[in-house]
């Protein structure tokens, strides 16, 4: 028998040399991959040096600019400048020389030639600056507007969109308007308009004050009103003809107001009113209407009328204009509305 021949495995020709390329490439990426390192690590150490560097830069400047403002502070502040007006010279008229002939005796003198003098500066004229007239800053009068029976929410933009500083008196809330002490909340200045008992008038609000009212029953109404409106400082009556020309009524009804920080603007509903006098007795500022605006309600009248309470107040000083949320009301402030650029439309807390 013939012996089996043995099958030796040839190697490939090319297997050493992939070997060697795979180890070449592997040593490459070693090698890129140590020095994208090391370049990295020194970037990273020349970036801290810079910083360091530039640290220590404004740290010595900082320090410099410390020690000048010691020194600075240390030493005595230098004596104020004072610069004297600079005054014109006054033109000196050079008369022209007169020749004098030489005497016999005396020889003539020869003429020295003058030293010529240091010219002197003209001096610059004063520039006096332009004074604006004495009007601008004489205060303008000022002027309050409140604005009566406000009660809705419409009413209120409305009167927004004037653009002017008005005074809104709300009423209490009461079914009748339940949203006022809401409304009021978002304004920066109100008022309220309380109900008082007028003559003869039929269409009389919710606990509207009486005068037989006690004291105590005044208390607890402003007390109510107080809460309801918390920022409150003043109010003024609804109607209240009756009211106001009691001065027991009124009396009782201030002294309960006053101690509560509250005050009062007399809308003067009937010339009886006792609230001058009252406020005379207890020597006080009273605050009282001086114009209503719309007792008619044409536009015309109302453009008026808002004519003569700038007059009204040019003449005092401070005036009070009442009007009201209606429809020609408000036609009418926005169409004379330039009719108070020569006063200023106040808060009426700011009148005392």
């Amino acid at each position: 028998m013939s012996k089996r021949h043995r099958h030796t495995p040839q190697r490939h020709p090319f297997a050493s040399w992939r070997r060697m390329g795979v180890m070449v490439v592997l040593l490459f990426l070693t090698l890129s991959v140590g020095v994208s390192t090391l370049l990295l690590i020194y970037s990273m150490e020349v970036e801290q040096e810079e910083q360091a560097q530039e640290e220590a830069y404004y740290a010595k400047e900082q320090s410099i600019h410390e020690r000048l403002r010691q020194k600075l502070q240390e030493s005595p502040p230098p004596p104020p400048v004072v610069v004297a007006p600079q005054e014109e010279l006054p033109l000196i008229e050079e008369k022209a020389p007169v020749e004098e002939k030489p005497s016999i005796e005396e020889k003539p003198t020869v003429e020295k030639t003058p030293t010529p003098k240091a010219q002197v500066p003209k001096t610059t004229p004063k520039v006096t600056p332009k004074i604006p007239p004495l009007e601008r800053y004489i205060p303008k009068p000022k002027l309050a507007i409140i604005i009566d029976d406000v009660s809705y929410a419409h009413e209120v933009a409305a009167l927004h969109r004037l653009g002017l500083r008005l005074n809104f008196s709300f009423f209490p809330p009461s079914p009748r308007h339940p949203d006022t002490a809401h409304l009021a909340a978002k304004e920066p200045f109100y008022m309220v308009h309380l109900p008082m008992e007028a003559m003869g008038y039929d269409k009389e609000e919710e606990l509207t004050l009486r005068i037989d009212d006690t004291k105590e029953r005044m208390q607890a109404r402003l007390a109510t009103v107080k809460r309801d409106f918390p920022k409150l400082t003043h109010f003024n009556n609804h109607t209240g003809s009756r009211f106001t020309s009691d001065y027991g009524a009124v009396e009782r009804l201030m002294q309960v107001a006053w101690s509560m920080g509250l005050d009062m603007v007399d809308s003067r509903t009937t010339a009886q009113t006792q609230l001058p006098a009252l406020y005379d007795a207890y020597g006080k500022r009273l605050l009282a209407r001086d114009i209503f605006l719309d007792h008619e309600s044409e536009v015309s009248y109302i453009c008026g009328q808002m004519a003569l309470a700038v007059k009204k107040a040019h003449e005092n000083g401070s005036a009070i204009a009442i009007g009201h949320p209606r429809k020609n009301t408000i036609a009418a402030l926005q169409a004379c509305k330039d009719t108070f650029e020569s006063v200023q439309l106040v808060w009426v807390k700011e009148l005392h």
